[in-house]
């Protein structure tokens, strides 16, 4: 392959700066009577949080028809923890993401994604995940929403950036062995800063 040049492909929908300014705090999870669920990302910073939305917007419109922006729930917790947590990982979905600039003519030897996690500890009596689960497997759905968290600790729901998806993974943390597991950074402690 002398001579030969190879192309990479950055992919994401993670605007690393504003993820930081956004201050992603908290997951919910929300019913609509007769609707699909809600995923609820709880950010900080009601600005960031709303451009972090209109620029998936901007991208996939109302719906992610594609299923190019991959969204999993990973549960269980990482090595030395006692109590049990979840992780909800948000990336590109690289095999569509190909599939979309194949359509272009572009080709990617290397690609590299950019993700964000962030890690729940819900009360050992909660069932919001379980009930969530239940409900997306009724409606083959579920609703993606920004939300703003305030310095009560009070959600509002931005509704009007709202991103109807398909698709969701849930995993087991016990499952994912291989660094090459699109889940695998949430088997590991985050850096300490």
């Amino acid at each position: 392959m002398s001579g030969e040049g190879k192309n990479l492909f950055v992919t994401g929908f993670i605007d690393v700066d504003l993820w930081d300014k956004a201050q992603w705090r908290a997951v919910f999870f929300g019913a609509i009577e007769g609707g699909p669920p809600i995923l609820g990302l709880a950010y900080k910073n009601k600005g960031a949080a709303i451009r972090i939305f209109k620029g998936w917007r901007e991208r996939f419109g109302q719906v992610d028809e594609h299923e190019e922006l991959r969204i999993s729930i990973v549960e269980g917790s990482l090595p030395g923890e006692k109590e049990f947590s979840y992780a909800v990982h948000i990336g590109a979905d690289i095999e569509n993401n190909v599939a979309q600039i194949e359509k272009d003519g572009f080709k990617a030897d290397l690609i590299t994604n950019i993700t964000r996690i962030h890690r729940m500890y819900p009360t050992p009596d909660s069932n919001n995940l379980e009930n969530f689960k239940k409900m997306y497997e009724q409606a083959q759905g579920y609703i993606l929403i920004p939300c703003y968290i305030d310095s009560n600790n009070k959600i509002e729901m931005l509704d009007e950036y709202r991103l109807l998806k398909r698709k969701i993974h849930f995993r087991d943390i016990k499952d994912i062995k291989d660094d090459q597991d699109p889940d695998y950074m949430t088997t590991q402690k985050p850096p300490e800063y």
